[in-house]
């Protein structure tokens, strides 16, 4: 008989263990290795063009083209920090949660960074499949590899809605909320 603490694979990058007391399901968030090498080009031309923007507005005596470098370099910080966002996302990131009797929790991470948001178990009402909707742009846009992207399953709960399941497969998805369901279910009755 197989060992209940090995994680079962529910999907391409969503795996679940039994644990005594509890579960947990791990959410990996890989890609494509194309798409990371990529990603990860993309990131490193951005910085090399901050790098030349910054060396522009130092180097200038123009007070209005200092002022538009600076400008320009304000937002080349946001998309910066994005782009190393996704791309450490998409090296080290995943999504953790455990369900516990006292609570579910979740938690995205990158790497052992990251702090779990707690829910009351007897507060969890319901779990939902978010639909992909193959003609909305935003709903597709959700899905790209270069965004850390949105979720993939709805926990509706007495303080509000909370999402999980990133950028997950709808095949997935469904997996992943049956599972948990039953697991939720389970632990309830403890």
């Amino acid at each position: 008989m197989a060992d209940p603490t090995t994680p079962r694979f529910l999907g391409e990058r969503v795996s679940k263990a039994r644990h005594p007391g509890s579960y947990t399901f791990l959410i990996t968030q890989e890609i494509q290795p194309g798409q990371r090498r990529l990603l990860e080009g993309w990131t490193l031309l951005w910085m090399a063009v901050g790098v030349a923007m910054g060396w522009a507005a130092v180097n200038t005596d123009v007070p209005d083209e200092r002022m538009f470098l600076g400008i320009c370099l304000a937002f080349w910080c946001y998309f910066a920090f994005r782009g190393v966002q996704v791309v450490l996302w998409r090296r080290i990131g995943r999504e953790m949660i455990r369900v516990a009797p006292e609570a579910l929790s979740i938690k995205r991470s990158y790497g052992r960074w990251g702090s779990p948001r707690f829910i009351p178990l007897d507060q969890v009402s319901r779990l939902e499949v978010v639909r992909p909707q193959p003609k909305n742009f935003f709903a597709q846009w959700e899905q790209a590899f270069w965004i850390i992207g949105g979720a993939s399953i709805w926990v509706h709960t007495a303080r509000g809605v909370y999402g999980l399941g990133l950028q997950l497969d709808e095949r997935s998805a469904q997996r992943l909320a049956r599972e948990m369901d039953q697991a939720i279910r389970e632990m309830r009755q403890l």
